[in-house]
């Protein structure tokens, strides 16, 4: 069964839990904050790194020139009980995902350094939870040139 990358789970539950879904997010933002912009961090990348604004959707998107080592460090209050889960995609494909090793440490969660495989755009998928009862899905897009 093929994984619905935005919710973590299979899209059969997706559809099926959709209404829970929305309520364990709701009950997690309720409590928790996360600021989906990063902090990236790229080992031996050029000093022009650049922030690209994207018109259609008016968010923010970092561009690196460099594929190597590559960290990033969200600034959160999610406790660090809570269980993480995190892994690199690509939008259009899965063949290049991977897990990523995240871990909360108070006031922030880092996700360990990693490479990327091809140039490109890249997401990282990130699941903070708490018992299951209620978990917080963020997203973070990057391109690597």
């Amino acid at each position: 069964v093929y994984v619905d990358n935005s919710s973590f789970e299979s899209y059969q539950n997706v559809d099926n839990y959709k209404n829970d879904i929305d309520d364990a997010l709701e009950r997690f933002n309720a409590k928790y904050s996360f600021d989906t912009n990063a902090t990236l961090l790229s080992a031996g990348a050029k000093s022009d790194e650049s922030m690209l604004q994207s018109k259609k959707h008016k968010r923010v998107v970092q561009v690196i020139h460099n594929n190597n080592d590559i960290s990033l460090i969200f600034d959160t209050n999610a406790s660090a009980n809570l269980s993480v889960q995190a892994f690199l995609t690509r939008p259009e494909t899965s063949v290049y995902d991977k897990d990523l090793n995240a871990t909360l440490d108070g006031s922030s969660l880092k996700i360990a350094s990693f490479d990327v495989p091809i140039k490109g755009r890249w997401q990282a998928k990130i699941k903070i939870s708490e018992n299951n009862a209620s978990y917080g899905i963020y997203n973070y897009e990057f391109f690597v040139k």
